[in-house]
């Protein structure tokens, strides 16, 4: 079907993109700040106007056709870009600026990062607030549809987009919390292969169960035997102080959990790295605010 864009409103883009976002019409109705029978009409207007049904009602929200998931991206990356050639992209102030940052997160960043970040806007006046999400079963989706602005993990993790725009924000010894008298912790550091072969936990930000250790293990030639995957900390430690199970966390992770009962080693000597990560859709490769929260990222590690 040949589309006439001289006589395509450039609103009716702009709900596109709302609906595409919020799979609501009431929603896009006030993201668009029109009443619901104008943004039903709008929304007969843009069916019309492209050819296609583009969203149908399905289980209580507006899901996308397949040709609506085809004209996403170029029309939010249109958008997006009409929008910073108008507007100005340059600066962020989070003193002046009121925004929500969702951010997908796994339990290092939880743990570590996020009180810091709570102390810096307590301290500093921020007006941006933090939403904590589950990791999504597909990441470019959720951040295309806006439904993220960042997901935070370790790099290279299984299934990884390729295309999404990443950021090393930090780095990390990786190390085994267990019992203090179990047999692995009696050294200077943990030996990779005597570690693989012990009935351990396994922390995963992936439903899948796959996880970064795993990939690096499997580069080696090795696999571990796991007794129980778990997607957060939860009893973790109560686990580990009735068992000799051990399970393998970062440094700063480590910290909250070693007591009396419970003591952390690096693993591998010399000492083994894992990069902390940023991931978000390259529609925010050039957002200011994105570009803050990576800053601030950083500083919560010095």
């Amino acid at each position: 079907m040949h589309i006439n864009l001289q006589s395509l409103d450039l609103n009716l883009l702009r709900l596109f993109a709302c609906l595409w976002k919020t799979q609501s019409v009431t929603k896009a109705a006030d993201l668009m700040n029109l009443s619901q029978p104008a943004t039903s009409h709008a929304l007969k207007r843009l069916r019309s106007q492209l050819g296609d049904p583009l969203f149908s009602s399905q289980d209580g929200k507006m899901l996308p056709s397949v040709r609506a998931q085809q004209l996403a991206e170029p029309i939010l990356s249109a958008l997006k870009l009409l929008d910073e050639a108008v507007g100005d992209s340059s600066s962020f102030d989070p003193c002046v600026d009121e925004r929500v940052f969702r951010i997908a997160s796994n339990p290092h960043f939880e743990l570590v990062v996020l009180p810091q970040l709570i102390r810096l806007s307590r301290e500093n006046h921020w007006k941006v607030g933090f939403e904590m999400k589950l990791q999504p079963d597909n990441p470019r989706e959720a951040l295309l549809a806006g439904q993220l602005d960042l997901i935070t993990g370790i790099s290279n993790w299984p299934g990884e987009p390729l295309d999404l725009r990443r950021s090393c924000w930090g780095e990390e010894r990786f190390g085994v919390l267990a019992k203090r008298d179990h047999p692995l912790l009696q050294g200077e550091y943990v030996d990779l292969a005597a570690f693989s072969r012990q009935a351990q936990l396994r922390i995963t930000m992936l439903g899948d169960g796959q996880g970064y250790l795993d990939s690096y293990l499997e580069s080696q030639g090795l696999s571990r035997e796991v007794a129980l995957t778990v997607n957060g900390f939860g009893a973790t430690t109560r686990i580990l102080e009735e068992s000799d199970w051990v399970v393998a966390v970062s440094e700063r992770v480590a910290e909250h959990y070693v007591t009396d009962e419970l003591n952390w080693l690096p693993l591998e000597n010399p000492n083994h790295l894992i990069q902390l990560t940023a991931y978000w859709h390259p529609l925010q490769g050039v957002d200011a605010g994105i570009r803050w929260l990576l800053d601030q990222l950083n500083l919560c590690l010095q």
